[in-house]
């Protein structure tokens, strides 16, 4: 705690004749006795200030904790204010000797600093030590300086008549005939730079110096960091790796941050889930089941786990999973039968592994990743190449024949069940067996990350903790959950493995705290047996558990639960108004059409505000295009290639669609000019799934490479049942376009529009546009087409398509152009009819106002003399009338 790491201990503070000195090298080691120091010295003058004492419960030392704030505000920089607070509070942070002290050594005044050292008032023993220090540094910058005679001065004339530390005398001596300054800085162990040199000295005197005399650097710092670890370690659940925390108020967590909630139901199994395990770095979920298949989940960023792989070929239940060190490979172990490795990014089997003679009941990685161990029916353990050669056997009665396995990270140990109520810790290299006996049945075991604890899983309903570093030790056991007949697994979890997860036959899942012992909360949710749980060690929020209802649940907290960068307590909150609320969260599911029967659904959620999820349905395509999977050619690698990270293609699409993209928003380019782009890309899905036969076509004309179906005539859907089509050759590709219109007038209006269209690529403007033509009959090209293809009410568009309007600035232009023709087409049509409207209901309105100020006085029927009648017509009236 207090900043420095928990595996390194603390520094040591001399204090007295106690004291344990330190030199600049870690091979200095001073101890005897001062006898060519001299000089008076004076004792500490004493404090003129009272010894009052501040805070509540009355154990610190005001002068003290003066003393340490002047010494950070110093530290930080504030010297205007470290220069007040000694003035306004009369306690100095240094004696004038101590401060003259630390000039010297700061500008290098090496022999007038022991001098002054003197008279500060310490133990010979560390004036000793500290007279030492200051002259090696002082012997380092002569070397360094090339002033070899002057170190030699310094090292016969003061250091050596110390008569300390004989063997570090003799190293120094050493030193001198050393050539080169890497050799120097290599032997010394330190790094020589002539203008930081007092600056690291001082830093070495202070871990020598008591601390009433220099306090030690980041002294408050480390107090404050104390604190704030201790109650990080005395916080019952805590369970974040954010290692912020706020100095405002006390750390408190509360259940939130326990995995409780379930977030995913994985159906998979035909039959009874039998093991759980997460890969190493968390990223993949692999499980077995008794309907012999082997599942390799995967789990994606924003914590949603999905299936990747279904692995078949076991004869039998499969009984072990163990993922190797890297998370490339997979093994499994059917009970008593044989060992597969399975490829994890590619879902196939590399090898089986099979003992002759005999079955194979568990199996667990070498650390190195090229072998694995083994238990086999005769109650051997082997180790094994991933070959299939025995490289080694322990014979013997090493194993059980429904045995848990353990290897440790150094490959030294081997655990595993030697008997139904004995756990084996087999040392390799010493050859010597250790045993934990229990009292009752073992039914599996677990270890712990760092190695020194094992979980044992016990048939009387009790879980045992043992302490495995040395002697093997109980150290705490877990009670409450159901365990009575069946295997039942449990395993290490949380932030720094500080809770205990188990199944249980009662068909929930069961939580203690660690240390504590306390059983925290009951899962329930599986309407079977809980054989199995694994939690991610990549993830503390996520806890997973596999049950006999042939279901596996994924565990977790509400995403609101997490903590908020900008919250002012510690421990994490529960937002609780507007969409904050978890239990008010707000979700997105929209359907939409486009024009020609493209329809989308969107579905997005607060709990997961960076992924959303696409699905598009495009239209029915006529019985000449060629679809793949449900898609055009080519549009899994057009997506692809458009979206690349920001989009994964789902597999299978939802009901009902034929694509489905999750969309996760934190792979948008930072960029602002590319993230707008890759949005107008993403809003533009539909000419990319159905533009992709289309592209393809014209990168090969860029290209000028040739097709397989060079030539010959290529139907493309762009409506519901409609196509149009692509001749490909090598110079050039021909695009008809079957214009086809339901309404009468749309008829009329298309077929002017489009010949003024023909008619107006012939201004000089528009010459290096394709080439474009208009016929009421089907073209020559379309000779082979089915004549359905071909009926067109509007006649045939024909677009001649040249390498210069695919290259690679003009393809995408190109593709979108003539993907969206038709539409072009339907929306001026629907323009111009609307204009036509919009121009005869004004000329209509006009001559009813006419009419209106023909007769303005009050409404009413008055009888003509040609024995008619006509009523006075307001704007309103008018327009629900018609006007012969």
């Amino acid at each position: 705690m207090g900043g420095l790491d928990e595996t390194e201990p603390p520094l040591k503070r001399v204090k007295g004749s106690s004291v344990e000195s330190e030199s600049i090298s870690s091979k200095s080691s001073l101890q005897g006795p001062i006898d060519n120091l001299r000089g008076p010295r004076t004792r500490p003058l004493p404090s003129v200030v009272k010894e009052d004492m501040v805070g509540s419960k009355g154990v610190i030392k005001k002068v003290e904790f003066i003393r340490i704030i002047t010494k950070t505000l110093y530290s930080l920089g504030y010297e205007k204010s470290g220069k007040v607070l000694e003035e306004e509070s009369g306690i100095n942070l240094y004696s004038s000797t101590v401060s003259l002290f630390r000039k010297q050594v700061l500008d290098g005044n090496w022999d007038e600093s022991v001098a002054t050292l003197e008279k500060i008032g310490l133990s010979e023993q560390i004036l000793k030590s500290a007279s030492f220090l200051i002259w090696e540094y002082k012997f380092f910058n002569h070397l360094e300086k090339d002033e070899v005679m002057d170190a030699l001065e310094t090292l016969r004339n003061q250091i050596a008549p110390l008569k300390i530390n004989i063997k570090r005398v003799h190293e120094l001596s050493s030193c001198v005939v050393q050539s080169s300054r890497h050799g120097l800085l290599g032997f010394a162990n330190m790094e020589i730079d002539s203008e930081k040199l007092g600056l690291k000295l001082l830093e070495e005197l202070n871990k020598l110096l008591p601390p009433t005399v220099m306090i030690p650097e980041k002294r408050l710092e480390n107090l404050v960091e104390q604190a704030l670890c201790l109650q990080r370690e005395t916080c019952f659940l805590h369970n974040s790796v954010d290692k912020t925390l706020s100095l405002y108020t006390d750390h408190q967590c509360g259940e939130d941050q326990i995995p409780l909630k379930t977030l995913q139901v994985l159906q998979g199994h035909d039959n009874e889930v039998w093991c759980l395990q997460f890969s190493h770095e968390g990223k993949y979920l692999a499980s077995s089941s008794n309907d012999r298949s082997v599942i390799i989940w995967e789990v994606h960023e924003d914590a949603e786990v999905l299936l990747k792989y279904t692995l078949h070929g076991h004869q039998k239940p499969v009984v072990t999973i163990a993922w190797s060190p890297d998370d490339r490979y997979l093994l499994s172990c059917g009970m008593e039968e044989s060992i597969r490795c399975w490829d994890v990014h590619l879902g196939v089997c590399l090898h089986v592994y099979e003992k002759s003679g005999l079955g194979l009941i568990s199996c667990v990685w070498s650390p190195d990743g090229k072998q694995f161990f083994c238990c086999a029916t005769d109650r051997s353990i082997s180790l094994w190449d991933l070959d299939g050669n025995e490289v080694e056997c322990w014979k013997g009665q090493r194993t059980t024949k429904n045995s848990d396995m353990a290897v440790t990270k150094d490959g030294r140990h081997i655990i595993t069940m030697c008997r139904e109520m004995t756990i084996l810790l087999l040392d390799r290299e010493a050859r010597i067996e250790k045993l934990i006996e229990e009292d009752q049945m073992i039914t599996s075991f677990s270890l712990s990350k760092d190695e020194k604890f094992l979980l044992v899983n016990l048939l009387n309903q009790e879980i045992h903790l043992w302490n495995i570093a040395d002697a093997p030790m109980l150290v705490a056991k877990y009670a409450g959950h159901k365990h009575s007949r069946f295997v039942i697994r449990s395993c290490f979890g949380g932030f720094e493995e500080s809770f205990i997860a188990s199944g249980s036959e009662d068909s929930q899942v069961y939580i203690w705290h660690r240390k504590a012992g306390t059983l925290i909360r009951v899962l329930p949710g599986h309407s079977g047996a809980v054989n199995c749980v694994s939690w991610n060690p990549a993830n503390p929020h996520m806890l997973a558990s596999g049950s006999d209802d042939h279901t596996i649940r994924i565990w977790g907290i509400n995403k609101f639960n997490l903590k908020r960068k900008d919250t002012l307590s510690n421990g994490f909150i529960r937002q609780c108004n507007g969409i904050g609320n978890s239990e008010k969260s707000v979700d997105l599911d929209c359907h939409s059409v486009e024009f020609d029967d493209v329809r989308y659904h969107i579905q997005f959620s607060v709990k997961s505000p960076q992924v959303m999820l696409l699905s598009i349905s495009l239209p029915i395509p006529p019985p000449e295009t060629i679809f793949v999977n449900g898609l055009p050619l080519g549009a899994i690698e057009a997506v692809k290639g458009a979206y690349g990270e920001l989009v994964q293609i789902l597999d299978p699409p939802k009901d009902g669609y034929n694509l489905t993209m999750k969309l996760n928003f934190t792979k948008l380019p930072q960029d602002e000019e590319q993230r707008k782009a890759i949005l107008v890309k993403v809003a533009s899905v539909r000419e990319v799934v159905l533009g992709a036969p289309l592209r393809m076509v014209l990168h090969h004309l860029a290209s000028r490479t040739t097709l397989p179906n060079m030539g010959q005539l290529i139907a493309l859907v762009h409506r519901p049942k409609e196509s149009f089509f692509l001749i490909p050759q090598v110079e050039k590709v021909t695009v008809i376009f079957p214009m086809r219109f339901r309404d009468s007038v749309d008829i009329v209006l298309a077929t002017s529009f489009l010949q003024e269209f023909v008619e107006s690529r012939r201004a000089a403007a528009l010459s290096n546009a394709p080439l474009c033509s208009w016929s009421p009959t089907p073209p020559q090209e379309l000779k082979g087409a089915p004549p359905d293809a071909v009926a067109a009410n509007a006649g045939f568009v024909t677009f001649v398509i040249y390498p210069r309007h695919a290259d690679v600035r003009k393809l995408d232009k190109t593709a979108w152009s003539l993907s969206t023709f038709h539409a072009y087409v339907n929306y001026h049509v629907k323009c111009s009819e609307g204009f036509m409207h919009t121009r005869m209901r004004r000329r209509v309105e006009t001559l009813i106002q006419a009419l209106d100020r023909a007769k303005p006085e009050m409404e009413r029927t008055k009888k003509l003399a040609q024995g008619n009648s006509f009523k006075r017509l307001s704007l309103k009236d008018g327009r629900g009338n018609s006007i012969p």
